[in-house]
């Protein structure tokens, strides 16, 4: 850059042209810290959606299914030293812990997953499915409040084991809509869980201890598959391409004229002085022939 000559010294020049250098070279603290898109194969992301929505199946919603729980645990003997009057409302109490548990901790549990990520999250979630089967599978039936807790700990591993998984949705891109719908029905299927309790207890005359234990088996698997494929940070969508740029239209240029050489002044003083002496000359002409 060249100060023009005669010019006035601009001394604010080079400050401003400093700070357009920052501007643009530097990138905001977003910028720097957005995640990246991390390219995953077909094949990788069927699998793991498939572990996503067994997930989902099978740990998710299974509080809501105490319709059909109820049978097994009165035909196991239930709070059965109380009086008659007193178990349905044991009962239901023990229901009302695991539904709210699955109803009322998915708010904090969205800050939770923002803050520790997905794999900790589920680990956690199947943690807690371990114990509170083994409460319900091996604990005291008489003790309310043990119930209650197991029955807790069932409900609330429910949503700590089905938000991790709708990151998964992300790697579909334009289909994320058809993906998440999938584990919504995952997630409503999983409230039949108990139907199934229900079923091998009426056929095969399985003890609740033997259906919770089986069900431990459930936690396990969430657990390790959650441990080794779920991801510490979730997945993000892949970026939209590009779109395409219009025509540009560049407008033709304009012909160039030739510019006439410079007059020196003695030339056009001596053109001038021509000019006037014809203008004597057709004077004294024109005078002449009048007289």
């Amino acid at each position: 850059w060249r100060r023009p000559r005669g010019g006035p010294k601009d001394s604010s020049y080079p400050a401003s042209r400093a700070h357009r250098i920052v501007t643009r070279t530097s990138r905001s603290p977003t910028q720097m810290e957005a995640p990246q898109y991390q390219e995953v194969s077909a094949s990788k992301r069927t699998f793991l959606f498939s572990l996503a929505c067994s997930h989902v199946l099978l740990a998710s919603g299974e509080a809501y299914g105490w319709t059909a729980l109820r049978p097994v645990l009165i035909d196991s003997g239930f709070f059965d030293s109380f009086p008659p009057e007193q178990r349905p409302a044991m009962l239901n109490a023990v229901a009302t812990m695991g539904i709210a548990a699955n109803a009322l901790c998915k708010l904090p549990l969205g800050f939770f997953l923002d803050k520790c990520g997905p794999r900790f999250t589920a680990c956690l979630g199947a943690i807690q499915l371990i114990i509170g089967s083994l409460i319900m599978a091996i604990g005291d039936k008489q003790a309310q409040t043990l119930m209650m807790l197991g029955y807790f700990l069932l409900g609330m591993a429910g949503p700590f084991l089905q938000m991790p998984c709708f990151q998964f949705s992300e790697l579909y891109g334009a289909s994320k809509a058809s993906a998440m719908a999938n584990l919504i029905t995952c997630f409503e299927l999983s409230t039949g869980v108990f139907l199934v309790f229900a079923e091998l207890h009426r056929r095969l005359q399985l003890s609740h201890t033997a259906l919770f234990l089986g069900y431990c088996g459930v936690g396990v698997y969430a657990l390790v598959t959650a441990l080794f494929f779920w991801p510490d940070l979730p997945y993000r969508a892949p970026p939209p391409p590009p779109a395409p740029r219009p025509p540009s239209h560049t407008p033709s240029a304009a012909p160039r004229t030739r510019a006439s050489p410079p007059t020196s002044p003695t030339s056009s003083s001596s053109s001038r002085s021509r000019v006037r002496r014809a203008r004597r000359t057709r004077s004294s002409a024109c005078g002449s022939t009048v007289w």
